[in-house]
């Protein structure tokens, strides 16, 4: 995406466009029987199959020891 169109459409309208289209494509996939991969808050990421369960893909990357004493 140019710099101009997203001054034209602004942040705010192409982060709903991305969520909009990656609810579709989870529901697609869904609809088909497929997992999809997502990437949870804390740094995981997960399976996340039709019926709603999750099996872990990969764990949260450890703190650092920096990151720990500034928590």
């Amino acid at each position: 995406m140019t710099p101009a169109l997203l001054d034209e459409i602004g942040t705010e309208r192409v982060d709903a466009l991305v969520q909009e289209a990656a609810q579709e494509a989870i529901a697609e996939a869904h609809a088909h029987g497929l997992p999809v991969a997502i990437g949870k808050p804390d740094g995981s990421i997960v399976s996340l199959f039709p019926d709603g369960h999750e099996e872990l893909i990969s764990p949260a990357p450890a703190a650092t020891k920096s990151e720990a004493i500034n928590a």
